[in-house]
C-alpha cells in the first residue's frame, strides 16, 4: 500500500489510517500495528518538517513479508547527513531548553527491527521493519 502525502497540518494522520486499515485487512497483531503507527508517524512528521525543496510532499509505503511489516517513509528534498545529524543532536540537545524535540530518528532507530536511511540530492527514504 503506497500514499502521497502533501505538507498540510497533521498530514501524518492520513498515513495512520492507510495503516490502521491496512494492519487490520491483514490482521496483524495490535502492539505490532501501534508500534508501527508510531514509527510511521514519527518518519512522516519528520520528513514533512524537514524537507527543502520545492516538492514537500512525502511517500508512504506499507508491505507485509512473511514475517515483518515494511515501512518506507521518502521525502524529496535535499539530503542529510544522517551520522552528522545524530552527532549535533546529542550534543546540543542534552543540556538545552529544547532537549524535548528532535530526538526523532533516535526514537524510530531504538524502536524498529531493522532501521536504514539513505540520503542524497534527490532526497531521503527511512526504511523500518517490525517483527511479527
Amino acid at each position: 500500500m503506497s500514499l502521497s502525502l502533501p505538507k498540510l497540518p497533521d498530514a501524518e494522520t492520513v498515513a495512520l489510517a492507510g495503516l490502521e486499515h491496512f494492519a487490520r485487512s491483514f490482521h496483524i497483531p495490535e502492539e505490532k500495528a501501534n508500534l508501527a503507527g508510531i514509527l510511521t508517524s514519527e518518519a512522516v512528521i519528520n520528513a514533512l518538517e524537514h524537507v527543502r525543496t520545492g516538492k514537500p510532499l512525502v511517500r508512504v509505503e506499507f508491505a507485509l513479508q512473511k514475517t515483518q511489516l515494511c515501512i518506507k517513509v521518502r521525502d524529496y528534498g535535499t539530503g542529510f547527513d544522517f551520522e552528522e545529524t545524530e552527532r549535533s543532536i546529542t550534543e546540543k540537545k542534552q543540556d538545552s531548553p529544547t532537549h524535548k524535540r528532535g530526538w526523532g530518528l533516535r526514537l524510530m532507530r531504538s524502536m524498529a527491527d531493522h532501521f536504514a536511511i539513505t540520503s542524497g540530492k534527490g532526497g531521503s527514504t527511512i526504511e523500518m521493519h517490525v517483527k511479527l
